[in-house]
């Protein structure tokens, strides 16, 4: 992986990671009737511990936690999608990024659910959805700017 693959990975995991959250977050107050702020607090619970679940408000301190967690975490799956579609066109990757984002889903409330137990709670359409346009949406993004680095470098 070169050195503008590794750049063009990181934009794509904070566009993909921005696009997943406001997805999640609307997607959680109007199909599943709750609080937006459940998911940040369950990610914030990981390093706080799980007392701060049973409040379901907002909270500074505890949606700045989450959004560094969450978005470092974005950009080390996006430079592994870029690792695993960097050959690939722009359809496929996309696709690729998809099936990526809906094995993160697996991991992270089937696999992290082991260690955090409260992650069970959020196995839901809503977070399966979210992490399939987490994917897609990287994976896309990735594409889109190494097409357009390479044409650069072409002309």
């Amino acid at each position: 992986m070169n050195r503008e693959d590794l750049k063009e990975g990181v934009y794509a995991g904070l566009i993909a990671g921005l696009f997943f959250l406001v997805i999640q977050m609307l997607l959680m107050a109007l199909y599943l009737k709750t609080s937006p702020w459940v998911p940040p607090r369950m990610i914030s619970a990981m390093i706080l511990g799980k007392g701060i679940l049973s409040n379901r408000e907002f909270n500074l301190g505890i949606v700045l936690l989450a959004g560094i967690i969450h978005f470092s975490v974005s950009i080390l799956y996006s430079l592994i999608l870029v690792f695993l579609i960097r050959f690939q066109s722009l359809v496929t990757g996309t696709l690729i990024g998809v099936v990526f984002g809906l094995v993160l889903y697996f991991i992270h409330f089937y696999g992290f659910a082991m260690i955090f137990p409260w992650f069970a709670e959020g196995r839901n359409v809503v977070n399966a959805f979210a992490h399939m346009v987490f994917g897609g949406v990287s994976g896309f993004v990735f594409k889109e700017l190494q097409i357009s680095y390479h044409s650069k470098m072409e002309s």
